[in-house]
């Protein structure tokens, strides 16, 4: 028989290198498990992180409508107050032309007596004195009155600037809210992409880990049945050598 040249160390190495590959593709399978779920938990933890940010959004736009509907109960309450203040001076204006109208007939009426002195025995002194005393008591009642409409008009002056800031305030406030809704819409979208992709990457994670374990199974397998093969050989191969 011929004598075959044949490096045992080639075999043996050819041996080694399948048992380690063996160890290595031992767990493999877990330190995919592993870092998959890494990747979900960190995955779910920017899922929840864009959630409290729609909800802290979410919470200032109900704020501002609250605060905006508020500011327009005031508004409204304060264009009431307006409209009724203004009817009450123009009541008081009313009554005062009336009662300078009166003052004015009754100004007539003494100044005809003065001019038709025909009531020699005094009784015409006694209806001047008479007219004079309805005439101050009227221009008293106008005084009052004056006052009133005065009051009136510094009410409403102060209600009309209180209304400017009114609706100042409520133009801020709805822009603030047209500007929240905006980030929050945008960031509901965000929220939704984000939460599909956390489930393609749940599922995508899902089979690549059982993929690995099918490999992991394979692969152990594989390894097994070759070194197995090749150590056969060597002992043939010895055998055949040693004889």
């Amino acid at each position: 028989m011929p004598y075959i040249d044949v490096d045992i160390n080639s075999f043996k190495k050819v041996r080694d290198s399948l048992s380690s590959f063996k160890e290595n593709i031992a767990g493999f399978s877990g330190n995919i498990d592993r870092d998959t779920r890494s990747i979900v938990s960190s995955c779910e933890q920017q899922v929840n992180a864009q959630k409290q940010v729609v909800n802290e959004l979410d919470e200032q736009r109900r704020q501002l409508e609250r605060e905006l509907s508020n500011i327009e109960s005031e508004i409204k309450e304060k264009t009431n107050d307006w409209i009724s203040l203004n009817k009450q001076k123009e009541q008081l204006k009313s009554q005062k032309a009336s009662l300078e109208s009166m003052i004015a007939n009754l100004q007539a009426m003494r100044d005809s007596i003065m001019q038709n002195q025909k009531d020699e025995n005094g009784s015409s002194s006694e209806t001047v004195a008479a007219l004079d005393g309805q005439i101050a008591a009227i221009r008293t009642e106008i005084i009052e009155i004056n006052e009133k409409i005065e009051i009136a008009r510094e009410v409403i002056g102060n209600i009309e600037t209180q209304l400017d800031k009114l609706e100042y305030k409520k133009s801020e406030t709805g822009s603030s809210l047209f500007s929240v809704n905006l980030k929050l819409d945008h960031n509901k979208i965000k929220l939704e992409k984000l939460a599909d992709l956390l489930k393609s990457i749940r599922y995508n994670a899902k089979d690549l880990s059982s993929r690995a374990r099918s490999l992991e199974t394979d692969s152990t397998d594989i390894a097994s049945h070759s070194k197995s093969c090749v150590d056969q050989c060597i002992q043939y191969l010895d055998e055949y050598l040693n004889s």
